[in-house]
């Protein structure tokens, strides 16, 4: 609903912003949820300590996904329309990302810091939706840019090996496309029902592996069986530590973050606030991600100014340049980029050691 003369959009007041967050409602996700919750809760209490946003309190209020992606996509809307949401922010939408965003910009509602692994940054672009981190497609890009200049043969292609599900299949998307772009060669494309026996048969060097720890795992020890050890590149999986021992140093995964990205000051703010809040000791991560979010939205909302809409919401988060959270890599935003860290870390495993090595900086994405 656009905004009429001096008719303020749903949710704002002269004295108060009502945030909306939605949690997960499955019990596995339940303890995740409300640490970021609790983080999310406290924030918006810090902020009011000090007087709000241009004497504008922050109201968080709360919702829960549904049991199917159309269900959290109503319950969504019931919410947004019954509770008068300005912004929403930290957003469980995984499992119902297309309809919650499709949501979003139907009801021109801005949303900061989703929680999901995949982004919907397709075109025409969700102007709503800014994304903190990359997802799981962005974050294969970034390995195919790494595998490029990593492999001397890289114009020999690669192997690339998907599960039969709609994720699988836009991640092998996202590595065909990135293929091309960067110059790798062609690829060759196989589902789970492939043996690692057909797979050494191609003699390609390099393998993209989309699906999970414990799949990728099982591959390994098959391949190691047959005395093939190609390099192989896919997603962080603590199974992945006891893979064979020759694929030390032969085996990448992507990190949307990394430590180096925490600085001195970023450290002991959130450090500050965790004593004084008294946060949750557990999902440490998500609560990172979610303060980083916290400050990205309430540093749009300083930008858009004491009169405030929706839209110049929107325009201040585009406006925002490589804005340091302290704990994340730098945050940008533009009218055709709704993705704040656009790219990945690249680690690789010492087996002896049992831990994860990093092997390469920032890579971008563009």
């Amino acid at each position: 609903m656009k905004r009429l003369g001096n008719d303020r959009d749903p949710g704002l007041t002269e004295n108060s912003i009502n945030i909306g967050m939605v949690l997960p409602s499955n019990a596995e996700l339940s303890e995740l949820g409300q640490a970021v919750k609790a983080v999310m809760t406290a924030y918006c209490a810090e902020v009011n300590s000090h007087g709000g946003i241009y004497n504008r309190k922050l109201n968080l209020k709360f919702a829960q996904t549904g049991d199917t992606p159309a269900a959290t996509a109503a319950n969504v809307k019931r919410f947004v329309q019954d509770d008068q949401i300005f912004v929403m922010t930290g957003v469980f939408s995984a499992g119902a990302d297309r309809e919650v965003a499709a949501l979003m910009n139907e009801l021109e509602l801005p949303s900061v810091g989703p929680f999901t692994l995949f982004p919907q940054v397709g075109h025409p672009l969700n102007r709503e939706v800014f994304y903190l981190l990359s997802g799981m497609n962005e974050q294969a890009r970034a390995l195919v840019n790494f595998a490029v200049n990593h492999n001397a043969d890289k114009k020999d292609g690669a192997l690339v090996i998907y599960p039969e599900t709609n994720t699988g299949k836009d991640l092998r998307q996202a590595v065909r496309d990135q293929c091309v772009s960067s110059g790798c060669g062609p690829t060759e494309e196989f589902s789970y029902a492939a043996l690692a026996a057909n797979l050494k048969q191609t003699g390609k060097k390099a393998v993209f592996f989309l699906g999970s720890g414990k799949e990728e795992l099982a591959l390994l020890a098959e391949a190691d069986r047959l005395h093939w050890s190609p390099e192989v590149y896919g997603f962080a999986g603590s199974e992945l530590l006891g893979a064979p021992s020759s694929f030390t140093q032969r085996v990448f995964m992507s990190f949307p973050t990394s430590p180096v990205d925490q600085t001195a000051e970023g450290i002991a703010e959130f450090r500050a606030f965790n004593g004084k809040y008294q946060l949750p000791s557990d999902h440490l991560a998500a609560q990172v991600s979610a303060f980083a979010s916290a400050k990205v939205l309430v540093e749009g909302l300083k930008k858009a100014g004491k009169d405030l809409s929706r839209e110049k919401l929107i325009q201040a988060l585009e406006g925002l340049y490589e804005y340091p959270t302290g704990l994340t890599p730098p945050v940008t935003y533009g009218p055709n980029r709704r993705i704040g860290a656009m790219g990945a870390y690249i680690v690789s495993i010492d087996l002896e050691k049992k831990q994860y090595v990093p092997v390469s900086g920032w890579i971008k994405i563009n």
